[in-house]
This record gives C-alpha cells, sequence and structure tokens, in this order.
C-alpha cells in the first residue's frame, strides 16, 4: 500500500495539471477501495485537486467515496462540486447529496445548510428546509429538557461528559448556538484536563475564527498541567495552528520540536518540521534534523 502511494505520488510528477491529477485520482480509488487505506487515499486526492481543481477532479473524488468515509469528508467534496459546477441541475444534485449525507451523520445543521442551497435554486425543495428547521428546533428543546436531569448527577465527571454531549449534539444543529458554548465551558470548568472537552471549546473557538483565542487556550493548558498526553496535544494543536492558520512557521516548528521532545517517533511531526525548514531554506538545520533521528534511530 505504502509503494502505491509512493509509486502513485512519484508517477504525478512526471505529469502536469490534469494528466496528473488522473493519475493520482485513480490511486486514491485503489488506496481507499481495495487497499482500505483512507487516510493515505484522502492525502492523494487532495493533491490530485491541488494540481486541478477544475469539476472533472471533484467529481472523480466524490465518485470514489465510499461508505467507510466520514460525513465531514464527504461534505467536503459535495460543497467543492456544488462550488465547481456552473449548471444549475448539478447544483442541486449536489446540494441535495450534501442533504443525505449529512442527515446520515446527524449533522441536522448541515443538512439544513444543504437544503437552503437546493431550494434557493429549486422552489421545490421549500418544503424540505421547513421540514428540518422544525425537527432542529423539537431536538433542541428536548436537548434543553435534559439539562436538569444532567446536573442532578453526583460524580463531576458524569456531569461534565453529559453536558459536553448536549453541547455537542447541540453545535451539530445551530453551529454557533450560544447555549452550546456555555454547556460546554462549564463541563470545562468541571473537567478542566478531559481531552475531549478540551477539543470541543477549542473547536468552538475555532468556528468563531477568534483563532488567538485557541492558542492562548492551549498555551494556558501547557503552564497548568504535566500530563504528557495533554502536553502532547496542546503542542500538536499549536503547531497546527501557528503552520496552517496563522502564519507563524516559528513558532509552530518550536511546538512540533516539543513534539519530538516528548515522543521522538511521531512523524508526522517530524515530517512537518523538515517541510517547515526546507519551506525557510535552513538547509543546516534540515541536514542537523536528519542526523539527530539517524542517531536516535540508527538504521539496523
Amino acid at each position: 500500500g505504502a509503494w502505491l502511494v509512493e509509486a502513485a505520488t512519484r508517477a504525478s510528477e512526471g505529469e502536469e495539471g490534469h494528466a496528473a491529477a488522473r493519475v493520482l485520482l485513480r490511486a486514491s480509488s485503489v488506496t481507499r477501495r481495495l487497499l482500505k487505506m483512507p487516510a493515505d487515499a484522502g492525502r492523494l486526492a487532495e493533491k490530485a485537486h491541488s494540481l486541478d481543481p477544475g469539476l472533472e477532479t471533484v467529481q472523480g473524488v466524490l465518485a470514489t467515496l465510499d461508505e467507510g468515509t466520514s460525513a465531514d469528508e464527504h461534505l467536503t467534496w459535495i460543497d467543492r462540486v456544488f462550488e465547481a459546477s456552473e449548471e444549475e441541475a448539478e447544483k442541486v444534485e449536489a446540494a441535495m447529496r450534501g442533504v443525505e449525507v449529512a442527515r446520515g451523520g446527524d449533522l441536522l445543521g448541515e443538512a439544513l445548510y444543504w437544503a437552503e442551497q437546493a431550494a434557493g435554486l429549486a422552489d421545490s425543495h421549500q418544503n424540505l428546509v421547513d421540514e428540518l428547521v422544525k425537527e432542529i428546533k423539537t431536538r433542541l428543546q428536548s436537548l434543553e429538557e435534559q439539562e436538569s436531569t444532567t446536573r442532578s448527577q453526583a460524580s463531576r465527571k458524569d456531569r461534565a461528559h453529559g453536558l459536553a454531549t448536549i453541547a455537542r449534539s447541540m453545535a451539530t444543529m445551530v453551529p454557533d448556538y450560544p447555549r452550546a458554548k456555555e454547556l460546554a465551558r462549564e463541563a470545562l470548568e468541571l473537567r478542566p484536563e478531559d481531552p475531549d472537552i478540551i477539543e470541543l471549546v477549542a473547536g468552538q473557538l475555532e468556528m468563531t475564527g477568534d483563532l488567538e483565542a485557541v492558542a492562548k487556550m492551549f498555551l494556558r493548558l501547557l503552564e497548568r498541567t504535566e500530563r504528557r498526553t495533554l502536553r502532547l496535544l496542546a503542542h500538536r494543536r499549536l503547531a497546527d495552528l501557528y503552520r496552517s492558520k496563522l502564519a507563524k512557521p516559528e513558532q509552530a516548528e518550536e511546538h512540533l520540536r516539543k513534539v519530538l521532545d516528548i515522543e521522538p517517533s511521531d512523524k508526522e511531526a517530524f515530517d512537518t518540521i523538515a517541510a517547515v525548514l526546507q519551506e525557510n531554506g535552513e538547509h543546516e538545520a534540515l541536514v542537523d534534523l536528519y542526523e539527530a533521528a539517524v542517531r536516535q534511530h540508527p538504521p539496523k
């Protein structure tokens, strides 16, 4: 499987644009469906899209997705098909597929979004919008009624997890729902070192676009905890924020090195540091990185 991924990547480098994307698409399909390697298939699909972001490519990726594909990944490619399409009928078809996938993943907020896209292009789908709005209101009311029962639990852990579950469910229906944020914060106060609750609150902050607040949250976590798993989580999330979203490569490198200090065998962190150094033209530092890796893991 790894050989196929590497071979496809190298073969695509000898082609241009559309032709290279087709090579990667075929490899992505085989990797996902026959080899059952969804993460590698996803990377090949993303590379194909970066080389040729046209409608044929995104439709080709969408056709390779199977039942094992997460709803989030599925919806990402549906969105790309919707954006790349120029024909109204194609957009409506993509939107209705979005409704189907989102409902299957119990993501009613996403389902409503796609229903609204379809209704904006074809009035016949307005009934679906009305139906989903009604369903969301009913579900939200039911969740709010569960709060008092959850708070009556004797264990702080049970109360925290219960409130977080309610908040998470609310957010799938109304992404920026104020009550969901309040409950997530309350859960975090009850269990300030619970990784799932930390990620829930961080995700809500990211959704509002306040990335600096997310960074501060993980920096504060590093100040107050010595737990290895939490320090790894914080450094990884900070590295991703600084590298991918805040455009601060030096800070990203710093936190990636901290990841390697804690977990020297973390291949993803190593590869990312190497990429950062190469992008910055720091060739001597790149050589030092590889020499240190060889010393830690000498060839047998």
